[in-house]
């Protein structure tokens, strides 16, 4: 028993190509801060945070908030340094560690209370104000941060992946997403423009990290409402389907997995993702999606991943209710291979700790093939 609940990134790339492993394996690409106290110590996180604060952290600044003061960084898994990250996949059996690499630009907050964080203003209105985009990270930097973490990890059974976004998102989120909408007809020109600055970002970070000692992609791009598709699907295949496709090319060439992650109705994306080579959809929201009826359809030719509800079960749930939906997901998914346990997003403040366990536990119990 005490293998199953040890990393093993051969677990991992299992299930990400169908296959069957000696379990099912977890994996989230962020756990915020609440279950990362939890599970390090509230007293080992501090020093985290403090370490930060000094500076003393492998993660370049990406903004002017963060040049004088990283501490906030420790609030998210994904940027805790490696020693620390090693000891959270110890105590949770998580596979691999996940490196954001990602230009965002802009971060997510509502307007105000109560409304969607899409629904924000963007940085810039029109073409004119293209020179108040802020800068991209610094490759050199990044890719550093990420060399880190691959060396601190080499002689281990923990996998390395990256996260880096396509286009489409970082656009709506410039421009906001009523203006967006408004470019969309009015101006496309500059639509394109925005994917390109992007594209060339994202390319560029999976070329680099591709040709290194990374297991697998993870990339996320969100095009999707609780409907189905943001925008018009002719529009996705004509200009973010080649964008995403060459994002993610130098990892599907060298036959290393990508995982894709979209928030909302992923049903028409699914069969898309398919054509690209993607190895995954994540988060698969149940409000929105029927993964066992995905499973019917489309079988292990993609990984499914995700689904235990965060508006529901893994927020407002008891532990035995959270072990009860996860043994279903278990019994119905992981018979053939080809499904990794995770939350329908990321584990949130929101979460408590025991119901994180809780899912965790019952992947390491009853996921066994």
């Amino acid at each position: 028993m005490e293998e199953l609940t040890k990393p093993d990134k051969h677990r991992l790339l299992a299930a990400l190509r169908g296959k069957k492993a000696d379990r099912v394996p977890n994996l989230e690409f962020v756990l915020m801060r609440r279950n990362t106290a939890a599970i390090i110590g509230e007293q080992c996180l501090a020093g985290v945070e403090e370490r930060y604060r000094r500076l003393d952290t492998l993660w370049p600044a990406r903004s002017d908030s963060e040049a004088a003061d990283r501490s906030a960084l420790a609030a998210y898994s994904c940027y805790l340094p490696p020693a620390e990250y090693g000891l959270l996949l110890e105590k949770t059996g998580q596979d691999a560690v996940c490196c954001t690499l990602s230009w965002k630009p802009k971060s997510r907050k509502p307007l105000s209370a109560g409304t969607l964080a899409r629904d924000q203003e963007g940085i810039i209105r029109d073409r004119a104000e293209l020179d108040m985009l802020p800068p991209p990270p610094v490759q050199a930097e990044m890719l550093a941060a990420l060399d880190g973490y691959v060396e601190y990890f080499r002689k281990s059974n923990v996998g390395v992946g990256i996260l880096v976004r396509s286009v489409l998102c970082n656009t709506y989120e410039t421009l906001g997403m009523e203006n967006f909408m408004l470019k969309m007809y009015d101006d496309p020109g500059l639509i394109e423009i925005l994917f390109d600055r992007y594209y060339e970002y994202s390319a560029a970070i999976t070329r680099a990290a591709a040709a290194r000692e990374v297991d697998f992609l993870a990339i996320d791009d969100d095009i999707c409402d609780n409907s189905g598709f943001l925008v018009k699907p002719d529009f996705i295949k004509a200009e973010w389907f080649e964008r995403t496709r060459a994002i993610i090319e130098p990892f599907v060439s060298r036959g290393k997995p990508v995982i894709y992650h979209c928030c909302g109705n992923v049903e028409r994306v699914i069969p898309m993702a398919i054509e690209l080579g993607i190895s995954a959809i994540h988060p698969l929201q149940p409000t929105c999606n029927d993964i066992y009826d995905y499973r019917r359809r489309f079988g292990t030719a993609i990984c499914l991943m995700g689904n235990m509800d965060l508006a529901g079960v893994m927020t407002r749930g008891t532990p035995q209710e959270v072990q009860e939906d996860t043994w279903q997901h278990l019994a119905e998914l992981s018979g053939g291979g080809g499904y990794i346990v995770a939350s329908s997003h990321s584990i949130t403040d929101d979460v408590p700790p025991a119901n994180y366990r809780a899912m965790i536990e019952t992947a390491w119990h009853f996921g066994r093939n």
